[in-house]
């Protein structure tokens, strides 16, 4: 009797999920009409906004890209992941070659078939296909967050295709795009939960894209939790049975250890037990290049050149992060990152003067939204401390550790733009996106006056 109202309530609480969503997961998603329009034309203008700095950066003048390049052209002429032999034999060039390699797949893809070019160069185009599938993983986001607004909703894919940093990393060849893609992914998958309830499908992407994850770039791991506690979120806002719920991530888990396992238990066979790579990638660097002086003592983040490092690269720091955008440009971001979060605290202030448990309770499933994407933020800022301190003596702060939430700050801005009200919001959004794209066409036009054009990206 207790399993049938048990099955009862879960075919319940499917249903009412469906309801709301259309088709499960699939709602939201291109499927037709103006969102076909939307994606197609956010893709074209991904692409092109790309393309111009593909051709013109040179190898050398893209961070850790002859690393990256070694491990592709290695699995490209050998036809086999490289083992510890490899990597120690050449550990100046080779020291990515423990990494998952999975992150790589979008540039393997891409040397397949645009076999006109250089394997070389037709790497760097993986970074532009890992680059779309990330814009359209936050219009999703936007879509189910901000649906009474187009220009927001948007807005927040938009930030993604502008933000220069984001345009520089996916021109050449390197393994954060594919992780941003599937952080993007896991984002908008994590909103959905929240406001319509763990579904069966909903559990089959969740493991499909956690293990995904765990074999991308470590930096990604940083949404793990937030998964977690978006579920949490999910079971006590929608009132979905625990059973219900545990038999769905059991699930996921399940489906995620099928998709990783393989490539970790590689690395376990041929790095000595190295599951991530990240130890065999250490000694590798430790050998090429001897132990260097720490260049920051923990705490990281009360040290005001790390801050300073972290900002400056997470907007816009090209070439190996020694060519910078005017200081103007970093003051304005500043500016956006402000008017935000007054969006913010005016909203708070307002619901506190006319009662804040009215207004939490209709609309809990937003905030909860909202939350999960600032804990990923603060999550992936704690995330980019450990990273630095398990990296202190091998290169300065890196803002693209960051970038594993790079959806949730593109949606937290607009949000908290949107939030200044009436036209001081449209205002604002537009400034902020003719900001970045401003920023982005500068800093273009910096490296083409330097590099030149050009199908040879060794020079």
């Amino acid at each position: 009797m207790a399993t049938n109202v048990l099955i009862n309530q879960e075919n319940r609480v499917d249903e009412a999920a469906n309801r709301q969503t259309g088709r499960g997961f699939a709602a939201g998603l291109p499927t037709f009409g103006k969102t076909w329009i939307d994606i197609t034309f956010l893709t074209i203008l991904c692409a092109v906004l790309r393309l111009p700095w593909l051709f013109i950066i040179p190898i050398s003048k893209a961070p850790d890209e002859g690393a990256h390049y070694w491990v592709l052209k290695f699995i490209w002429n050998a036809h086999r992941l490289p083992a510890l032999a490899d990597v120690m034999t050449d550990p100046h060039a080779a020291y990515y070659g423990a990494l998952a390699t999975l992150s790589y797949f979008p540039h393997l893809f891409s040397a397949h078939i645009l076999r006109c070019f250089d394997p070389a160069l037709a790497f760097r185009f993986g970074s532009v296909i890992a680059s779309i599938a990330a814009v359209i993983g936050a219009y999703g986001i936007g879509k189910e967050l901000f649906a009474k607004s187009r220009l927001a909703s948007y807005a927040v894919p938009l930030f993604l295709v502008l933000h220069p940093q984001l345009v520089f990393v996916g021109s050449y060849t390197n393994n954060d795009c594919t992780s941003v893609a599937v952080s993007s992914w896991l984002l908008y998958l994590c909103v959905r939960m929240i406001k319509y309830g763990i579904t069966p499908v909903h559990a089959v992407v969740l493991g499909l894209l956690c293990g995904l994850q765990a074999i991308c770039k470590p930096t990604g791991f940083s949404l793990f939790p937030i998964a977690g506690l978006s579920i949490l979120l999910s079971m006590s806002i929608n009132q979905q049975s625990k059973l219900v719920v545990a038999r769905r991530v059991g699930l996921a888990v399940l489906i995620a250890a099928l998709v990783a396992a393989p490539q970790l238990l590689k690395n376990y066979v041929l790095f000595e037990g190295d599951l991530l790579g990240t130890r065999t990638m250490l000694r590798a660097w430790l050998k090429a290049y001897g132990v260097a002086e720490n260049m920051y003592k923990w705490p990281l983040i009360d040290n005001a050149n790390w801050r300073f490092l972290l900002y400056v690269t997470f907007w816009g720091a090209f070439g190996n992060m020694d060519v910078l955008l005017p200081g103007r440009f970093y003051k304005w971001f500043s500016w956006m990152m402000g008017l935000a979060s007054l969006g913010y605290i005016y909203a708070i202030a307002r619901g506190v003067m006319s009662g804040l448990a009215p207004i939490i309770k209709r609309h809990r499933k937003e905030i909860a939204c909202f939350a999960i994407l600032a804990i990923s933020l603060a999550v992936s800022l704690v995330g980019t401390v450990i990273s630095s301190a398990f990296l202190n003596s091998a290169g300065p702060a890196q803002g693209r550790y960051l970038f594993p939430s790079e959806a949730a700050i593109a949606t937290l801005v607009v949000g908290g733009l949107t939030l200044l009200g009436g036209r001081f919001s449209a205002w604002h959004i537009g400034a902020a996106m003719l900001l970045l794209a401003s920023a982005t066409v500068y800093g273009w036009s910096m490296l083409f006056l330097s590099y030149g054009f050009s199908l040879n990206i060794f020079r």
